[in-house]
């Protein structure tokens, strides 16, 4: 069971998404419970979901291949054809609804679009809240996108079973082409340290991101709690 103070901490994230993207209402409460009468419009996942290259779970339409990747602060989605191409998710609107299961309360919120950092990177729809303190499959998620690319399908209607994303911590080189990521990271998600202070940084990827430290006695904790590391360093200066 969920204590009050988690449904307490998702309010207050909601407040904190609704200063983001502009938006000027609070949730919307779903008092009746589930979604009763729109159950056949959703893909219904009965086997072990399947993991994209970002480490999500991936549902699978007619025409294209939807990737949710849950992480701490913040709901990632990402679309590509069943040939395991990109496609663009600009001019995509979508609605992400969370259903706690042991209140059975929903939040619903707007998913904002995303460009990709480099010309190379993938864009995609993101939901800011603050899920860590939620446990795999104590919420389902149902999730609603509209206008998609293309001729035929046009919009999605799909449910998940919440489960953060699993991702595996590798180590590369360092090039000249870490030199603006390390300026912009700053510091040591581990130690909060300035990187450089103790030598050369140490590249890690999480997943796709790399994650730099300051020096070898972090990555143990790195691999330890990837997740938690990866969301520190999103927030300004890791804090």
């Amino acid at each position: 069971m969920f204590s009050q103070n988690l449904t307490n901490r998702f309010s207050i994230a909601f407040l904190a998404v609704s200063l983001v993207v502009g938006v000027a209402t609070g949730p919307t409460w779903a008092d009746d419970g589930p979604h009763h009468g729109h159950d056949e419009g959703y893909n219904q996942q009965h086997s072990a979901p399947a993991v994209g290259h970002h480490g999500g779970q991936v549902t699978k339409t007619k025409d294209f291949c939807i990737e949710v990747v849950y992480q701490p602060q913040e709901t990632q989605i990402y679309l590509s054809d069943h040939n395991h191409q990109p496609r663009s998710l600009r001019g995509v609107r979508g609605e992400v609804s969370m259903q706690l299961r042991s209140s059975g309360k929903s939040y619903r919120f707007p998913a904002k679009y995303v460009a990709g950092k480099k010309r190379t990177d993938q864009d995609y729809l993101a939901v800011f809240a603050d899920v860590s303190g939620i446990r795999d499959g104590d919420m389902q998620v149902a999730i609603h996108l509209n206008n998609l690319p293309g001729a035929h399908e046009r919009t999605a209607d799909f449910r998940q079973n919440f489960a953060l994303a699993k991702f595996n911590v590798a180590f590369a080189r360092l090039t000249s082409a870490d030199q603006a990521a390390i300026a912009h990271q700053d510091v040591c998600p581990v130690t909060g340290v300035k990187l450089g202070s103790h030598g050369l940084p140490i590249k890690a990827l999480i997943g796709d991101q790399p994650v730099y430290l300051c020096c070898k006695g972090c990555i143990r904790k790195l691999q330890a709690e990837p997740q938690a590391y990866l969301a520190k360093i999103a927030s300004p200066r890791g804090n």
